[in-house]
């Protein structure tokens, strides 16, 4: 077999700026499987793997499906790569190439091209007309005219989706803001150090499910048709024995600081997992759901769509009333305007966190099925969302189908290493399983959590009940600190059973009476909170006999 062709450097980056401007179009941007899967196929060209590119590993690394997917048995990546084909096509009818010319993917290839000519590329066309048989009976005649009626029928609403505009691209367009990567300071003398930087920042922020990604050259002029940026990342990276990143993030027009930060590094010869590490902190600040950039287009537009991302976060740590009736509210109306995985994988939730509540097996049965639906949903707008598949996990997780729910909960945790919210899902859900891994998962979320309060500690705390590992209490009980703002009963409640598990009655009762204080519901009914924070009922059952042993939640 072939090795890697080597790519031409003039060449490949005329395929980067071409694959730019068809990711900012509109019609990229109402696609988020076609724009991962271009990107995975310019990738991997980019590599010099494009000819060994086969349908396994399209469909497995660009498009996200299992490993054990069966190539000869399943055509979804044959069919993906034509629609992908059409979406090009469908592109520059209306849209001119830029100066590289035109993108394009070969018949029976997966790798991406760039034909410099100037004609139009046309959909293949059939080689020979297709031989009709003559009617033989009357009944076969109106049978092939009504047949021929319903094909007009289909065909028109099919050229109607194409061509007229949707209320859903009325409604998002190009409505996720564009960041841009700014180029590294010229001063900095090891190029392949900021090229390493570059390409972290571009893996971790282009997994953003609050805006696109671009990188910008310094040295070339901005592209008028491209889309305009909104914020801009600065990276600097002083000369010195031990390199420093400064990264600053801007909001643009007009200009203003939002936030910067400066991480060490070893040495200028760093390793890239080093590099990971070090900058995994302020990616995930920046591109989290609940991040930077996301509270700052919630402040642009309070009314705006990021109103219900963020209700959505700050409910599932403060558990309020009131953002809960937000929720109900804000989140069938946000769908029916421009649908979203992270808007049904939250529609998703709020099913099982009335499941909590519920009673009669019925209503159970009928929320559960309504959790799945919207989860389901989520991973048919896109199988590689990581909020999808995180829906996916929860839903079988109480469904108690364990080896589905580790699957997709560790599959959530590799599409968003950067989201902390997603990791301690993961965690959550292993720990239900009584996976081992569960403990690495929450380690990861808390690690490149930049909150001040450590509010992943919980999620140890609780892996230490679970397997009686009074070290593992001791150091997470240690390690987290008080709610800053809010009620924050899963504090008080869980720090109570982790000194009951240590058998210290004075900590454990003062944080009880801090519980009853500030929620007496969650006291009065400690099992089903925890079984609505995703908790599995056996865990929960666990953390309440821990707090009966010293004469708390007796109820």
């Amino acid at each position: 077999m072939a090795g890697p062709r080597e790519i031409d450097p003039i060449e490949a980056a005329a395929l980067r700026d071409e694959l730019a401007l068809l990711l900012a179009s509109p019609a990229f941007s109402r696609a988020p499987i076609m724009k991962r899967l271009l990107e995975y196929l310019v990738a991997e060209t980019l590599a010099g793997r494009g000819e060994q590119l086969k349908a396994y590993s399209v469909a497995v690394d660009g498009l996200g499906r299992a490993p054990d997917y069966d190539a000869r048995a399943d055509s979804y990546p044959r069919v993906q790569i034509g629609r992908l084909r059409r979406l090009i096509i469908e592109h520059y009818a209306q849209t001119a190439p830029g100066p590289a010319g035109r993108l394009s993917i070969p018949q029976g290839r997966y790798r991406v091209e760039l034909d410099r000519g100037t004609a139009p590329i046309e959909p293949e066309a059939p080689t020979a007309p297709i031989p009709v048989a003559p009617a033989r009976k009357p009944v076969l005649l109106w049978v092939a005219i009504a047949a021929a009626f319903f094909i007009v029928i289909a065909i028109t609403a099919v050229v109607a989706l194409v061509i007229l505009p949707r209320h859903e691209e009325v409604t998002t367009g190009s409505s996720r803001p564009m960041l841009e990567i700014a180029a590294a300071n010229a001063k900095t003398p090891d190029s392949d150090l900021s090229d390493q930087v570059r390409a972290v920042l571009l893996d971790g922020l282009r997994r953003s499910a609050v805006f696109d990604v671009r990188t910008t050259r310094s040295v070339l002029p901005p592209d008028p048709k491209a889309t305009e940026a909104r914020y801009r990342l600065a990276v600097d990276i002083p000369p010195g024995d031990a390199p420093r990143v400064t990264l600053r993030l801007w909001r643009l027009s007009p200009d203003r600081l939002l936030w910067s930060g400066s991480y060490s590094l070893p040495s200028a010869d760093v390793r890239q997992i080093d590099i990971v590490q070090r900058l995994g902190p302020a990616i995930a600040l920046i591109s989290r759901a609940d991040g930077l950039v996301a509270a700052q287009e919630y402040a642009s537009a309070p009314a705006g769509p990021y109103r219900c991302m963020l209700t959505y976060h700050r409910y599932r740590r403060e558990r309020t009333d009131a953002d809960r009736g937000e929720l109900e509210h804000c989140v069938p109306k946000s769908i029916a305007q421009a649908d979203s995985p992270l808007l049904q994988a939250t529609a998703s939730y709020l099913a099982l966190d009335r499941l909590s509540g519920s009673r009669g097996a019925s209503h159970r049965k009928a929320l559960l099925m309504e959790a799945q639906t919207h989860a389901q949903l989520a991973t048919t707008i896109d199988p590689t969302d990581p909020w999808a598949v995180s829906a996916q996990a929860r839903v079988a997780s109480v469904q108690k189908a364990c080896p589905r729910a580790i699957r997709n909960a560790i599959a959530s945790a590799d599409l968003a290493p950067y989201e902390p919210v997603v990791l301690a899902d993961a965690g959550v859900i292993l720990l239900n399983c009584h996976d081992a891994r569960a403990e690495k998962l929450i380690r990861d979320a808390i690690t490149i959590d930049a909150g001040p309060d450590g509010r992943f500690y919980w999620a140890l705390v609780l892996v230490a009940i679970d397997r009686g590992d009074r070290a593992l209490a001791a150091e997470a009980l240690d390690r987290m600190t008080p709610p800053v703002i809010g009620r924050r009963p899963r504090y008080h409640l869980i720090t109570a059973a982790g000194y009951a598990m240590l058998g210290d009655n004075a900590r454990a009762t003062a944080a009880w009476d801090q519980l009853k204080a500030a929620d007496p519901g969650v006291a009065a009914n400690p099992a089903q909170y925890l079984e609505r924070t995703g908790i599995s009922r056996e865990i929960a059952a666990r953390v309440i006999a821990d707090l009966r042993k010293i004469g708390l939640a007796s109820g």
